[in-house]
């Protein structure tokens, strides 16, 4: 089963604001990175690398689907004891442990930068 939890519901942080801002201040027409979260429940790791992805997502714009190993034999076969595993863009960036800091770093490098009066104009 895969939760899809779609950002515009968030509130975001910005640099050039210096307070969280609704999303709507953020283009639709780009496409936000796509971070997957392979879990399972009653899984303790899978609970702290939930928490640090919405830290994370406090102040950085992307997709989340998180997926529960266990509806699927195929994802149990083959993740089994070895998650959380997280993937960004299909790519697997983090097994077992979650660092906030790299997962920011490689999230912003992804993130087309749009200076703060592009975003103000395309609001218009």
């Amino acid at each position: 089963m895969i939760d899809r939890v779609p950002f515009d519901e968030q509130l975001v942080y910005s640099e050039t604001m210096g307070q969280s801002v609704p999303n709507d201040m953020y283009p639709k027409s780009i496409p936000l990175p796509r971070v997957t979260l392979y879990s399972k429940p009653d899984c303790h790791l899978c609970e702290i690398a939930k928490e640090r992805i919405a830290n994370v997502r406090r102040s950085t714009a992307f997709e989340l689907d998180t997926v529960d190993i266990t509806s699927d034999p195929v994802l149990y076969a083959r993740y089994q004891e070895r998650i959380p595993v997280v993937y960004l863009e299909g790519k697997e960036v983090f097994a077992y442990r979650i660092s906030e800091k790299i997962l920011t770093q490689k999230l912003r490098e992804m993130t087309p930068r749009q200076s703060f009066w592009t975003r103000f104009w395309s609001r218009s």
